[in-house]
C-alpha cells in the first residue's frame, strides 16, 4: 500500500494533464501546500528548465512530466525541514534544490551557489523571470565564498559523500544552522562526528513519481 500512495503516474497517457494538476496532486502526497502563484511559479520553472536543459547542460528529463517529479517535487520533499531562515544550496546546477525551496517557503532567503558560468546565467534568467524577490545568484566555490552572514541551512542534491559536504558546508554554517544532504542512499558513514558536525537524522523521503530510495541526513554542530 506504501508504494501505491507514492506513486504519482506519469506514463505517456497522461501527457495532456497539466503541469498545475501534476504539481497539486504530488504536493498533496508530499504533505506540501501551496497556493496558485506559487504552483504557477513552480510550472514556469519547470518549462525553463525543459526549455533550456540542452544550452545550459541542466537536467536529464526530456519530458515535463519527468521535470516536475525528479527535479521538482524531489526537490520540495524535504520542504517539511524548513520554515523561515537563510538558505544555502551548495553546487546548486540547475537551481535544485534551492529555487523551488525558495517558491514553496517565502520566508525561505536562498542563496544559489555554483561555479559554472552558463549555470549562473540560466539561474538569473529565471530568478528575473520567476520576479523571485527572496533569492540570489552567486557564482562562486564553495570553499572560496565568504558570505557577510552565515545561513540557519547548507543544503545540497547529491553533490559529493557526506564528509566532503560537511567539510564545504560547517564555514558556511552559522551556530544554530543545520546541514541538509538530500542522497539516494546512506550507508552512514555512520553516525560519528565529523568537524565538529552530528548527524540528528536520517529521513526516508518517499517522492511521487521516483521509485527507489531516497533520503534526507540532517545534521547540527555538536555542543
Amino acid at each position: 500500500m506504501q508504494a501505491e500512495s507514492t506513486t504519482l503516474n506519469t506514463s505517456p497517457g497522461r501527457e495532456g494533464v497539466s503541469a498545475d494538476a501534476l504539481l497539486a496532486e504530488g504536493c498533496v502526497r508530499l504533505g506540501v501546500g501551496l497556493d496558485a502563484v506559487q504552483r504557477e511559479r513552480l510550472a514556469q520553472f519547470a518549462q525553463l528548465l525543459l526549455k533550456w536543459r540542452r544550452v545550459y547542460n541542466l537536467v536529464g528529463a526530456k519530458t515535463l512530466h519527468e521535470v516536475i517529479s525528479h527535479h521538482l517535487l524531489d526537490s520540495l520533499s524535504v520542504a517539511g525541514a524548513m520554515v523561515a531562515g537563510r538558505l544555502l544550496d551548495v553546487g546548486t546546477g540547475a537551481g535544485l534544490p534551492g529555487l523551488p525551496l525558495a517558491i514553496a517557503r517565502p520566508a525561505i532567503r536562498a542563496v544559489l551557489l555554483d561555479a559554472n558560468a552558463k549555470r549562473v546565467r540560466f539561474l538569473e534568467h529565471a530568478v528575473l523571470t520567476l520576479q523571485l524577490e527572496n533569492v540570489e545568484v552567486v557564482r562562486e566555490r564553495a570553499e572560496n565564498y565568504n558570505p557577510r552572514q552565515r545561513f540557519d541551512y547548507v543544503i545540497s542534491r547529491a553533490l559529493c559523500g557526506w564528509p566532503q559536504f560537511v567539510a564545504l558546508a560547517e564555514p558556511l554554517l552559522n551556530d544554530t544552522g543545520q546541514i541538509l544532504a538530500m542522497k539516494g542512499r546512506f550507508e552512514g558513514q555512520s553516525q560519528a562526528l565529523h568537524s565538529g558536525v552530528k548527524i540528528v537524522e536520517v529521513r526516508a523521503l518517499n517522492v511521487p513519481g521516483i521509485p527507489g530510495r531516497r533520503c534526507l541526513v540532517r545534521g547540527v554542530r555538536a555542543a
